[in-house]
């Protein structure tokens, strides 16, 4: 019996360069809006990407209606 793992090469995987997304603007007169930026900068500050990005994302969604 072989307790050895079986490896297979593969070639690397190409993605195809997708340019950064420049993040959304917060409408200043909407609460919401100005609550997730200030939210994104505390992140930024702390170094916290996955809070950034994910302010970023509710910013882009949190417009339909303004």
């Amino acid at each position: 019996m072989n307790d050895e793992p079986t490896r297979y090469s593969t070639p690397p995987l190409e993605l195809p360069w997708q340019p950064p997304e420049e993040e959304p603007e917060p409408v200043l007169d909407c609460p919401g809006c100005v609550e997730l930026a200030r939210v994104r900068e505390w992140a930024r500050r702390g170094g916290d990407f996955t809070t950034i990005t994910d302010a970023n994302i509710l910013l882009r969604r949190h417009p339909e209606g303004h």
